[in-house]
């Protein structure tokens, strides 16, 4: 099986590069030149799948060319291309092919490898903290999977001697998520993090605080719960209930999960984000390809969203200079001479690129809001739907830092009180142009503001929202002249390197134009 022989190359390179534990970049880049059986401890494996987890969700890319998150970015209407470089037929005509993206799967599965060791080792040692987080963060992976292609390893992954492991229905791995993450809040209620391998110091996330990790792992359920909505319904309501019994509650205001790793200016140790959307370790601007989408730019300007300026970066990164945003799959010569880098927005806004040493997200406070906003709604969670919405999308200016400095692309000059006064901005956001009372259909409102605040930070996610619930509903397609009456597609194609070394298992004949994840109706 062409994973287990990457997997477990990574995973010695790993293993080599984690020496020193404690929540240090520094940590991670240390070789110890210890025997690698010595290091395969959970401890020392858990910092860098943290890392790489962070990574990928933030469209960032772990080797190569990783377009998986990027190209959603890019379908979803939040980043084009500027006009710098030309058309890639599989991303803007939706061509998709078995060579395409196909780091998205040898990516996941890389990281799975390392998450499963975690749990081996955590479960000899009898160290239950580091066995639920490995638990959590294989859901996220997992999911991820099968939101992408449907049908996966799962079952047989890994496994000592199946060279060719055979596929998993995405419904029966999204059972067995369920279940992990229930087995995973049972192993936080008794963990004691204080005795647990360094697991304080390791756990670059919440520092072994179990009960974050509870929310945590409840935020997680919540989502993947939602998926189901549209066909079952009775199991999303069941789970929800699952996660209300045990009474750990969600990731609220201010509780995102993100890996804190001491990032700082030096190479290989920046904040991801920063480093590969923004600026190198030699103070230059470093992307010149991605940039702003006309259609969210139109879309943020048409509402005075105080947000537009947080997301992306003013033109050539300029105070005063404003916001150009580009058409996604533009071929035209002269169109595209008006889009050159220098001229539009760069997608690493203040909000997203907060820093050098800032940490990076994996699941960001608000989106949990807007998760709890939607069940409400729905009639799955019990609360006020109107107050859940209202938190959700102040927690979006929160996040993005909206106001809290008077030079808002240099992040200087903080602003005393900043998050008091930001009461009025929001509600003033709110009553203008997203209000509650005068929306016809609450759930798309909500749904329409979580789009908003998940610019940029998951693209992943903002392309399941869009399959399940066609939000938003105004999406323009590719101008690419190839796309012909192609829609965005509603899965990948299975990579390479399953054609290869796995296809008797593989599934055939997956048409991304028209096989659906198994939760889309």
């Amino acid at each position: 099986m062409n994973i287990i022989r990457k997997t477990y190359t990574a995973l010695v390179i790993l293993v080599l590069a984690v020496g020193a534990t404690g929540c240090s970049i520094d940590g991670i880049n240390e070789n110890p030149n210890n025997p690698v059986d010595e290091n395969m401890q959970p401890d020392k494996l858990l910092p860098l799948a943290q890392l790489n987890t962070a990574k990928v969700l933030s469209s960032y890319t772990l080797r190569g060319y990783n377009p998986a998150g990027n190209t959603y970015n890019m379908w979803l209407g939040y980043w084009a291309r500027s006009g710098k470089y030309g058309s890639n037929a599989d991303q803007e005509a939706y061509l998709i092919t078995s060579t395409f993206a196909q780091e998205n799967w040898e990516n996941s599965y890389d990281i799975l490898y390392n998450l499963t060791r975690v749990e081996q080792k955590a479960v000899e040692a009898e160290a239950k903290g580091f066995q639920g987080i490995s638990l959590v963060l294989q859901c996220i992976h997992y999911s991820m999977l099968v939101d992408s292609y449907d049908e996966i390893i799962y079952t047989e992954a890994f496994k000592d001697g199946v060279l060719a492991p055979k596929y998993d229905k995405g419904a029966d791995v999204y059972k067995a998520l369920f279940e992990k993450l229930n087995t995973a809040d049972e192993l936080f209620k008794t963990a004691d993090a204080g005795s647990e391998l360094n697991l304080k110091a390791s756990d670059a996330i919440f520092n072994g605080d179990m009960s974050k990790w509870r929310k945590f792992g409840n935020t997680v359920h919540l989502r993947l719960a939602l998926r189901l909505v549209n066909v079952d319904q009775a199991t999303a309501k069941a789970e929800i209930d699952k996660i209300v019994a045990n009474g750990a509650g969600f990731l609220g205001s201010g509780e995102s999960a993100e890996v804190h790793l001491g990032f700082k200016k030096d190479n290989d140790r920046q904040n991801p984000f920063w480093n590969h959307f923004y600026r190198g370790v030699d103070g230059k601007l470093k992307d010149d390809f991605f940039r702003a989408n006309a259609y969210i730019v139109g879309l943020l300007e048409s509402t005075k969203d105080p947000r537009l300026g947080y997301f992306f970066r003013e033109i050539n990164d300029e105070e005063g200079a404003g916001y150009l945003g580009i058409p996604f799959g533009e071929q035209d010569q002269e169109e595209k001479d008006k889009h050159m880098p220098n001229m539009t927005s760069m997608v690493s806004g203040p909000g997203l690129a907060k820093g050098i040493d800032a940490p990076i997200w994996i699941l960001p406070s608000f989106e949990s809001l807007f998760l709890q906003a939607e069940a409400i709604q729905r009639g799955l969670l019990a609360g006020n739907a109107e107050q859940a919405y209202r938190a959700a999308v102040k927690e979006s200016f929160l996040w993005l830092e909206v106001g809290r400095f008077e030079k808002v692309l240099a992040r200087e000059g903080e602003v005393g009180g900043w998050q008091e006064t930001l009461d009025g901005v929001v509600t003033d956001f709110i009553d203008r142009t997203a209000n509650w009372d005068r929306a016809t259909d609450k759930l798309k409102l909500i749904m329409q503001q979580k789009y908003i605040a998940m610019t940029g930070i998951n693209g992943a996610e903002a392309f399941a929202d869009y399959r399940r619930t066609g939000i938003p509903d105004d999406l323009p397609k590719s101008l690419h002249r190839q796309l012909g009456g192609k829609h965005i597609p509603y899965r990948l194609v299975y990579p390479t390197s399953e054609t290869t070394s796995n296809k008797v298992n593989m599934p055939k004949g997956k048409d991304p134009q028209k096989d659906k994840i198994f939760w889309m109706n």
